[in-house]
């Protein structure tokens, strides 16, 4: 993997104002080239907004005019972009993140919804695609509690795994949550790991959650920042993944690499056969 500078945001989409959240999209795109970022993290669903109840009133279609205008003005300052929309399909409704360069083109549609999600229908499709010179996968907010995603990604290739958010956890509750779980990501699978949550108002009109951080393929914290305010997270990667180091010791293994993965489904086999009734 080559080196490569990235950047992550925590921003407020006010749900249904699309237009004016495309416009805050391509003012960050310009603070982020300004730093030479190759590769910018928008939050879950922060083109539409995010709204679990009723979706539908606030969906695009993925032909809308403002979607094809946000990727050219991404490939136009030539950066590569992770954004999120609730995409409106026919007669489905996804929570959708596209990660383009301009060339390339990954599209993913949540697979596994949370218990407020049910408006929602569920992807079914784990993509991996190069990105801006590096293999990206993504998954969505806390999706990153399950670890075969991960897996699945970084068996495809995934060198950096996106994570964007949409969740009003917030401060030093965000930071604890993420450290318990996202450096086992980067570690088990020997991938970076970049992490936003978006900005919300709560009754009392205060904003809520946010978060950024990234995370080295041992689980290292490369840099992070918890306040609730609109930021942007840059970390440059250096690109040192241990599954290209000699696999001669401890100290640079590759865990992924010495799985056994016919070992595991042949556990899950003997386990299921086990669980079917007798035949009478």
């Amino acid at each position: 993997m080559e080196p490569i500078r990235v950047a992550a945001v925590q921003m407020l989409s006010k749900p249904g104002a699309v237009e004016a959240n495309a416009g805050r999209l391509i003012w960050l795109m310009d603070r982020a080239k300004a730093q030479g970022v190759h590769l910018l993290c928008f939050p879950e669903a922060c083109l539409t907004g995010y709204r679990a109840f009723s979706p539908a009133l606030i969906a695009l279609s993925p032909n809308d005019p403002v979607i094809a205008h946000v990727e050219h003005e991404a490939a136009r300052r030539h950066l590569a972009i992770c954004y999120g929309y609730i995409e409106q399909g026919p007669g489905l409704t996804y929570l959708t993140q596209v990660v383009t360069d301009g060339e390339q083109r990954l599209v993913y549609r949540k697979t596994h919804l949370g218990h407020v999600e049910s408006a929602f229908t569920a992807g079914d499709e784990l993509p991996v695609a190069e990105i801006a010179g590096v293999v990206v996968g993504v998954q969505l907010c806390w999706e990153s509690h399950i670890p075969d995603i991960s897996a699945v990604l970084r068996a495809q290739g995934a060198e950096l795994l996106l994570v964007p958010y949409a969740s009003p956890k917030s401060g030093e509750n965000r930071r604890c949550s993420w450290n318990r779980y996202l450096p086992a990501r980067a570690t088990d699978n020997g991938a970076y790991v970049l992490a936003c949550n978006a900005l919300a108002r709560n009754d009392e009109g205060r904003l809520q959650g946010g978060g950024l951080a990234a995370y080295g393929p041992g689980g290292a914290v490369l840099n992070e920042y918890y306040r609730t305010d609109e930021h942007m997270l840059v970390c440059d990667l250096d690109g040192i993944l241990p599954r290209d180091l000699p696999q001669n010791d401890m100290r640079a293994i590759s865990y992924f690499d010495r799985r056994r993965p016919q070992l595991y489904a042949a556990a899950l086999g003997a386990g299921e056969q086990a669980e079917d009734p007798p035949v009478s």
